[in-house]
C-alpha cells in the first residue's frame, strides 16, 4: 500500500499513513510522485495552528469560529460542538504541488497524457506529500524534456505567486512592494523583476 503524509488536526502529530491505492477515475490520471515540494510558510502555519487548543484555533480562525457560532445558533450548541470535533480528528493530507509519473491514464484524459509522461501537479488533496496520487487532468502538466522534475515539483507554488502579480495588476516600471520574503515571497519578487517591475 502506498503512503501519505497527514496532520492530524486535533493535536498537531503528523502521520506516515498506509492508504489504499488511489482510484482512477475518468478525467485524471495517476501519479507515481519523484517530487513534493514542501511550502514551509503554510505548512508550519498549519502545524502550528494544529497544535493550539481549542480556544486557541478559534481565536486564530475568526472565520470559522463565526460559522461555528451559526451553526450552533441552527443547530444547537452540542450538535455544532460534536460536528467541529468530528472534523478536527479528520487526518489532512498535507502537500500542494508536486513532481511524478502518470502510471494510468483516464479515459477522458487520454488526449493530453499518456502512460510514462513526467507532470506537474497542484491542487490540495491532490498533489500532496503520497507515494501515488489521483489528479485531476486540469490539475497537472507535462514536463518538458529539459526541466529538472525536482523543480517542476515547485510549479504550483510558483503558479501561486505570479497569479498575485496578476490579480495586483502588475505592468512593466510598477514600483512595487512585497510584504513577506517566504518561499511564495521570494518567487513573486524574482517573477515581478522578470517582468520588468521595481520590486
Amino acid at each position: 500500500m502506498p503512503k501519505q503524509v497527514f496532520l492530524d488536526y486535533s493535536n498537531g502529530k503528523v502521520l506516515l499513513e498506509e492508504v489504499p491505492y488511489p482510484k482512477l477515475k475518468s478525467n485524471g490520471v495517476i501519479v507515481k510522485t519523484l517530487y513534493s515540494a514542501i511550502s514551509v510558510g503554510t505548512e508550519t502555519l498549519m502545524l502550528r495552528l494544529a497544535k493550539k487548543s481549542l480556544i486557541g484555533k478559534a481565536l486564530e480562525r475568526p472565520d470559522l469560529l463565526k460559522l461555528f457560532i451559526e451553526y450552533a445558533k441552527n443547530e444547537g450548541f452540542l450538535n455544532a460542538y460534536r460536528a467541529a470535533m468530528t472534523r478536527l480528528k479528520e487526518p489532512i493530507p498535507l502537500g500542494y504541488s508536486s513532481a511524478g509519473i502518470v502510471t494510468e491514464v483516464g479515459e477522458n484524459a487520454s488526449n493530453e497524457f499518456q502512460q510514462g509522461d513526467i507532470v506537474a501537479c497542484g491542487g490540495h488533496g491532490y498533489a500532496s506529500h503520497a507515494e501515488v496520487t489521483y489528479v485531476p487532468r486540469t490539475l497537472c502538466t507535462k514536463i518538458p524534456d529539459d526541466v529538472d522534475p525536482l523543480h517542476a515539483a515547485f510549479a504550483n507554488i510558483g503558479a501561486i505567486s505570479i497569479h498575485s502579480l496578476r490579480l495586483a495588476n502588475v505592468e512593466l516600471g510598477s514600483n512595487i512592494a512585497i510584504i513577506g520574503l517566504g518561499l511564495l515571497g521570494l518567487i513573486a519578487v524574482q517573477a515581478a523583476k522578470a517582468a520588468g517591475a521595481n520590486v
